[in-house]
């Protein structure tokens, strides 16, 4: 994917690396990521350390999916759950994304405007 984005856009700078500790240097105008926060966990620290690397007047674009009420996941919480696989199952399971209104409360005082949806 990274080949391609920079054959389709030279101009532009792409890093392949880890978004659980990106850093913009110098701070980006535009963070956009794509069905992949939903995987890493804690949230709450997360996304503000994300805005961090932004700078004033730019743009953190987030879309992630929302499954834990799907049923594939809910049986897999079920399966994890159980006494005989709770010690190795249960650690591997991601609580998943924030409702939409944590977010919102959890940005809305670090940022200029703030769109949920």
């Amino acid at each position: 994917m990274l080949a391609t984005a920079r054959a389709a856009f030279p101009e532009l700078r792409f890093a392949q690396g880890d978004i659980a500790r990106f850093t913009a240097a110098p701070p980006a105008h535009l963070v956009f990521t794509n069905a992949a926060l939903h995987w890493l966990p804690d949230h709450a620290r997360l996304f503000p350390r994300l805005l961090a690397n932004i700078k004033v007047g730019g743009v953190l674009a987030v879309q992630m999916p929302r499954v834990d009420d799907s049923p594939r996941i809910a049986r897999l919480r079920e399966i994890a759950e159980d006494p005989r696989w709770r010690d190795r199952a249960l650690p591997l399971m991601f609580p998943g994304p924030l409702a939409p209104g944590a977010y919102y409360d959890l940005l809305a005082p670090l940022c200029e405007a703030l769109h949920v949806w």
